[in-house]
């Protein structure tokens, strides 16, 4: 009886140890993100005119994604995922929308509290917009795992704009102008659930 616990007992600890970190388990997630532009998000560029009223700019904007996807673990505290979703910057959503694919890679922590851990997640891909322009992101992501499935952190993106895109064109009063996506980053908070 006494060896039957002992090897109860081992197999409670070794399965403690394969499952330490217990957000770090496959399934599907939904990720929601929201924040602010930090650089330039539209150009305008004057089609025909002398004076000196030539690329005025918009900076700044309220960004915010959704995405879907699947995780799936690939060691105690690595995880690789796939997702996809759309992300715009509603200042010029009309402009600036784009449906993305993101694969990445997730590192989690040894759990801390109850269930709680740390996690880092870089992911990078490719997306398309408007007049099929084209997008290279680039996320770089911190947070918390409050529970295995809540989490929530801060995430830095870099929107790389690939390729010629044709112009939206933009009739002023007097002026033609044309608004061209350009490069620009931004830096938000984002609240994901795995299911």
């Amino acid at each position: 009886m006494k060896r039957i616990m002992i090897l109860f007992a081992g197999i409670i600890l070794a399965t403690t140890a394969v499952f330490g970190q217990n957000a770090n388990r496959k399934g599907f997630f939904v990720e929601l993100q929201g924040g602010a532009a930090l650089g330039e998000v539209v150009s305008l560029s004057q089609s025909y005119s002398d004076n000196d009223n030539y690329n005025p700019y918009l900076k700044g904007g309220f960004v915010g994604s959704l995405d879907l996807g699947y995780r799936f673990r690939i060691s105690r505290h690595f995880a690789l995922e796939a997702k996809a979703g759309i992300w715009s910057n509603f200042a010029e959503f009309d402009q600036t929308w784009n449906i993305r694919i993101l694969p990445g890679i997730r590192w989690t922590s040894a759990d801390f509290g109850t269930n709680q851990s740390a996690f880092i997640s870089l992911n990078t891909g490719f997306g398309m917009g408007d007049y099929y322009y084209m997008t290279v992101p680039v996320e770089l992501g911190a947070g918390v795992n409050f529970t295995p499935n809540l989490y929530a952190g801060i995430v830095w993106e870099y929107n790389l704009y690939v390729g010629d895109a044709e112009p939206h064109e933009l009739r002023t009063e007097n002026d033609h102008y044309y608004l061209y996506p350009h490069t620009y980053n931004s830096l938000a908070i984002r609240i994901g659930y795995r299911f």
